[in-house]
This record gives structure tokens, C-alpha cells and sequence, in this order.
């Protein structure tokens, strides 16, 4: 399944429900406090993976993402996906709720798209960790190419900080199974096709403005990095390939550009 990660939500997410947080014995404020992107330190996301950290209530994102080539064709042109989404509900003290509009294709654009949901909740907090789980359904109502396209996921996000040497690195990990998660053999004429199967992903802070990650599936693995773009809030870029081996022949490279803003009162 293509997932699309949104660093800044992810990082904000956290950050946001750290003073809810802390009835839930979250007393380690400097981890929570790294992931904020925004403010600089270290901070951990995710490429290739959907993560079960929201964002907080009544924010909204929009994200830009092109990919090459379309579809992970080899010697189709690239092409590109744009996103929308809000985010409602508390994912600590009840559950958080995000809606989304995806328009799959922006040559020409808006020919095809769809609607996603993902309901969020906090499972367990701990002095140095947090662990949400989600239960996500993406393309539906779809038109176009994604019209009777509807696939769901459930899956779970740890998020705790590793200590090397004098410095606490923010290090998280999400595990989840989902349809149309994973390609399966073929390559060529005789292209892989794509089913129901588990994906992982594990993110680390690594400097202050970049986050690496790993991300995949039992027989694919992709790799990228998150970037915080200083002074602007909310701001951030991923980069990253897909299916490194070209197990499938399905290697594609995907650069999204994501801007998150929370409305209204903190």
C-alpha cells in the first residue's frame, strides 16, 4: 500500500497532547518535547508507513507529493498526489478522528481521488514512552482510477527516546496489517500484484533538522527521511524510495511537501 507519512503531524501530535498527556503518567517531558519539530531538537518520523500518532484536535494539513515513476512503472512519467485533511476528537482522552481527501493524479488533475478516515486512540503511557493504536479505511467514495478502491488497516505506534552516550534520540515504531499492503512475486509483464499482509515502519531522530527511517513489508523495504525546515512552523519535506531492491520492479521515489496548522486555542 502507498502510504503517505506526514512528518509535521506526527511530530506535532505528540507535542500537543503532552500536558493531557501527563495524567497518564507521561512525566517525560524532554522526549515529548524533542519530537516537536517545529521548536527545533531532535525529532522522529516515518516514510512509507501510516502512523497511529495523530494529530491533535482541529488541525489541518495539506501535503503535496510527487512520486517517479507513476505508479512504480519503469518508463512511465512521474506524477503527483494531493492531500487534505482535519483532524477532530482527542486521541489521549477519548478518540482522535482524522478525515481526508486524497486526489490521486495530478496529470490531469482531479480525475481521480478518494476519502480516508482513521480513528486514533493512546493505549498505554509510561515515564519515557507512549503507545497509540488506529484503525484506518482509505479510498472511500473514490472516483476514477479509485472508484471501488476501499482498503483498511489497523495498526500500533510506539514512541519512546533511546539513550547514546549524554543524548536522549526519539525513536519510534509502528507495526500494523492492512489491505493491499504488500506486493506479491511478479515482475515484468507479469507484475506483482498487491495483498492483505503486515507492515512495519522505525523512525530516528538523527540532527536536529533530519529524521531517518526504515519502512516495508515481509519481502520489501523503502527508506527515507524527514526534513524540518526552520522558521516556518508546521513546515516539513520527506524523501524518500520504495522497494530499494526492485523486488517487484516497483522502486519509485517519492518527495512530499507538508504543511500542518493548528486553528484556534491550544
Amino acid at each position: 500500500m502507498s502510504f503517505k507519512y506526514l512528518g509535521a503531524l506526527v511530530a506535532g501530535a505528540i507535542a500537543a497532547t503532552a500536558a493531557q498527556a501527563e495524567e497518564q503518567n507521561v512525566t517525560a517531558e524532554s522526549m515529548v518535547l524533542s519530537t516537536q519539530s517545529a521548536q527545533g531538537g531532535l525529532f522522529a518520523s516515518q516514510f512509507g508507513a501510516p502512523s497511529a500518532i495523530t494529530a491533535p484536535k482541529n488541525t489541518g494539513y495539506v501535503a503535496l507529493t510527487g512520486t517517479n515513476p507513476r505508479g512504480g512503472i519503469k518508463g512511465n512519467p512521474g506524477d503527483g498526489d494531493l492531500s487534505f485533511g482535519y483532524a477532530l476528537g482527542n486521541p489521549v482522552s477519548g478518540v482522535g478522528v482524522t478525515v481526508g481527501v486524497d486526489v490521486t493524479g495530478l496529470e490531469p488533475f482531479g480525475d481521480s481521488g478518494s476519502f480516508s478516515l482513521t480513528f486514533s486512540r493512546l493505549l498505554h503511557a509510561g515515564q519515557n514512552s507512549v503507545t497509540f493504536g488506529a484503525i484506518s479505511g482509505s479510498g472511500i467514495g473514490g472516483w476514477g482510477d479509485q472508484k471501488g478502491n476501499e482498503r483498511g488497516s489497523i495498526f500500533f505506534t510506539h514512541m519512546t527516546q533511546l539513550q547514546m552516550g549524554e543524548t536522549a534520540v526519539p525513536f519510534m515504531a509502528t507495526l500494523g496489517y492492512g489491505q493491499d499492503a504488500k506486493f506479491k512475486g511478479g515482475t515484468g509483464k507479469n507484475r506483482a500484484k498487491k495483498e492483505n499482509g503486515v507492515f512495519w515502519a522505525m523512525g530516528v531522530g538523527v540532527t536536529d533538522f533530519m529524521s531517518f527511517s526504515l519502512s516495508g513489508t515481509d519481502n520489501q523495504v523503502n527508506a527515507g527521511v524527514g526534513l524540518r525546515i526552520p522558521g516556518v512552523d508546521g513546515l516539513s519535506v520527506s524523501l524518500g524510495q520504495y522497494d530499494l531492491a526492485n523486488k517487484h520492479d516497483r522502486t519509485q521515489t517519492a518527495l512530499t511537501v507538508s504543511y500542518a496548522y493548528r486553528f484556534g486555542a491550544k
